[in-house]
Parts: C-alpha cells; structure tokens; sequence
C-alpha cells in the first residue's frame, strides 16, 4: 500500500491540473482525460462549460445534470481530488472568457487551501487536441498544456444525436402512451435496446444508466421534440445543393434600463425569452426586416425614421455554433427609446407574450433565454448603456399575450 502511494506521489508533478469541456454528456473518452490528469497532479478543477444555457439541441442537460453524471460514473477515490466549477459562454467576449477561467481556477485553489492563495501551486491544463474547437487550449501561456490522446474516437455529439432518436416519445405520460400503437411502442423499445447495446462501450455503466433515467423525466420531452423538429429542419435544409448560410435580424429596444422580449412560440427555443427578430425575406433589406419582425411580433409601430433616431449602434453576431438550425448570422441593432416614450404592445406572429425586463435582473433568467440572445443584450449593454439606476430590485410591468389578456411580468 505504501510502495503504490509513493508510486503515485512521484507521478504527481503537478499541484492542480484543470480539465474544460461540456461533457454533453459526459463519455468514457472525457473518463480518459480525468484518469490521465490526475496521474498528473494532485488535485484535478473540471471546469463545465455552458453553464446557465437554457436546453437546447447542442445543450440537453444543465451545470447540475452534467456534474451529477460524472458523480456517478468517476470512483470515490477520484471525486475526492476533483473540484467542480462551472463557466458560461462567451461567444463574442473570449478575452472575459479565459479571464473567468483563470479566476475560477485561482478561487479553487485558494478555497481548496482553506483561504491561503499560494502564487506557488503549480498548474496544468489537460485535454485532447482535436480541432479549431479545442485552441483554448494553447491560450493559457501561464499553465502547462499536457495533451491527452484521442480515445476510441469517442464522440458526445454521436451520442446525444443517437439518445434524441431512441428515446423520441420518451419522458410523456400514461396517457399519451396508451394513445399510441403497440407497433409504435414496440418499436421505441427496439431502438432504446440497440441504443443502450451500442453505447456500452461509450459510457460508463452508471452514465448510461443516469441517461436512461432522465429520459423518462417530463424536461427530458421538450428537448426530444425540439431535438426532431432540428432533425427534420436540417434534413430539409441538406437537400438543397449549396450550405446554406442563414440571415436573420434582431432588435435590442431599451427603455428605462429594461430591455424589450418575447416568448417564443414554436421551437427551436419554444417557451424561451427572444429578442424581436426573425429572417430576412429574399426581397428586403436587413434594416426592413428588423422593422417588419419588430412590429409583427410585438406591436412597437414605429417609423423607420423613429427607429433610426434611438439607434445607438449595430452589430453581427456570428458565432457558427450560435443556432442549433445550423449557420446563422444575425444582424442586431440596439435602440434606447425615450423614457417618457409610450407604446402599445401586443405579442403576434411567432410570438406568445411580449415583456419588459430589467436590464439589473436580467441574470436571473439567463437559463431561459434563446440561443445567444443574452450575451448579445450583455454586448450592447457594455458598450453603450449606462446604468443610471443599479439599486433598482424588482420592476412590475404590464405585458400583453395574444389573447389580449393583461398580466404582469416580474424580472
């Protein structure tokens, strides 16, 4: 026993090894690294990474569901070296990005050290090179990059494309599925079957089991449904014979430090916070565009002339992993409207309510916000409002649905 601790002492060159990723879901490849990490140091940081993304095709599982999956499929031995952090995305500040992983990583170790921050503890960081995706890696000169080799080509994209078809339906009621033909139902459990046979040499055997689990959970529907809907929008968009760049707009209107947004109606995203926007048609300017879906979905009947008046600025947003219906590339504008500025609001076309939300507050609700509308109002927000009004707590404003029934928002 003593001879194996002092063999594992003497590989240990390293204090702390750090180990980022998504793990959606977390596979025996990411297992691989963790092992191969903590042969390296004495004490492993996984930083988890889009933190506080509402689900989504590419995002299935929340901060939680991502660390109890790995709680269940790493040793004791192992989870009693390993710190859980997690970090949100950064799509257009990568700058603030690492920043925030280097600050994570200090706070742990000062916190693993019982409040004594050593410049001394030496770090690494760890993972497997495998494409542009992976350059973080190299972007932290301080630390020493220590690659990882490919494992079994292990992919979680695979996967989780292969969970969303096998367990389609799943997570429904009795009464759904009663409603549904033995022939449909002995089908899904032949798909469910072949998906468990030939992941078991993917995931771990108590990883496998936790996603069996969360299939049959009532959230684990929806991302089904929006997974299909993705799936049949793609294979629409496959068929035609060049890749096809998607355009859209989006309209960031404050007022009173509060941001104009909607619900949305229909997947992707349905259910999920929006700002006002939509397609560009083939026959129309981008500016039009943002006008038109502004108007169609929220009721804001402004002239261009108006518009153009409260404009503070324009950007494209273009990260290629912005939108699970493939490349796009918004155009977003943001207006700051008069304080004293009225306007009727009535949500309409693809969306279901229209709402007001505290620009302070809205950090509270950034888990059910679409896509990357949130670092899009964050964006702005840096650059071109000021914050006249930080103590400001709960703001209660009236918003309207499309059944023209009154209510009230609290953000």
């Amino acid at each position: 026993m003593l001879q194996e601790k002092q063999a594992i002492q003497k590989k240990q060159k390293f204090d702390y090894a750090v180990y980022i990723g998504r793990f959606q879901p977390f596979h025996l490849g990411h297992m691989h690294c963790v092992t191969e990490a903590l042969q390296n140091a004495e004490k492993l940081i996984i930083v988890i990474g889009s933190t506080n993304q509402a689900r989504s095709f590419r995002n299935p599982w929340s901060f939680e569901e991502r660390q109890q999956m790995m709680v269940e499929s790493l040793s004791r031995s192992q989870l009693s070296r390993i710190i859980f952090v997690g970090i949100e995305d950064s799509f257009y500040e990568p700058g603030q990005w690492r920043t925030e992983v280097r600050r994570l990583v200090a706070d742990s170790i000062t916190s693993d050290r019982h409040g004594k921050r050593k410049s001394n503890a030496s770090v690494l960081i760890t993972g497997h090179f495998r494409d542009n995706t992976s350059q973080y890696l190299r972007q932290f000169m301080e630390w020493k990059y220590i690659s990882v080799n490919d494992y079994q080509s292990i992919h979680a994209t695979t996967i989780r494309n292969s969970w969303f078809d096998a367990f389609r339906e799943g997570g429904q009621g009795k009464e759904s599925v009663s409603m549904t033909s033995a022939r449909e139902i002995s089908d899904r459990k032949k798909r469910q079957q072949q998906w468990i046979e030939s992941n078991q040499s993917t995931l771990s055997a108590n990883g496998l089991q936790w996603l069996i689990n969360f299939s049959t959970l009532e959230q684990a529907t929806k991302i089904i449904e929006e997974a299909q809907y993705i799936k049949e929008y793609r294979a629409h968009v496959s068929q035609l014979r060049w890749p096809v760049v998607l355009v859209t707009t989006d309209a960031v209107l404050i007022q009173n430090r509060q941001v104009l947004m909607v619900k949305r109606r229909g997947f992707p995203g349905k259910g999920l916070w929006a700002l006002p926007g939509g397609f560009v048609d083939q026959d129309e300017r981008i500016e039009d565009a943002l006008f038109r879906e502004l108007k169609e979905e929220t009721g804001v009947n402004l002239s261009s002339h108006e518009l153009n008046q409260c404009q503070l600025a324009t950007h494209v947003f273009d990260d290629p992993d912005r939108s699970s219906r493939g490349r796009t590339i918004t155009h977003a504008s943001v207006y700051q409207l008069p304080d004293m500025f009225d306007h009727k609001l009535q949500a309409g076309d693809d969306a279901s309510e229209v709402c007001w939300f505290d620009l302070n507050s809205l950090i509270e609700i950034r888990d059910q916000i679409f896509e990357d509308h949130y670092q899009i109002v964050r964006y702005f927000e840096s650059r071109y409002l000021r914050d006249t009004n930080s103590e400001q707590n709960v703001t209660i404003i009236k918003f309207y649905n499309n059944n023209k029934q009154g209510g009230f928002c609290y953000d």
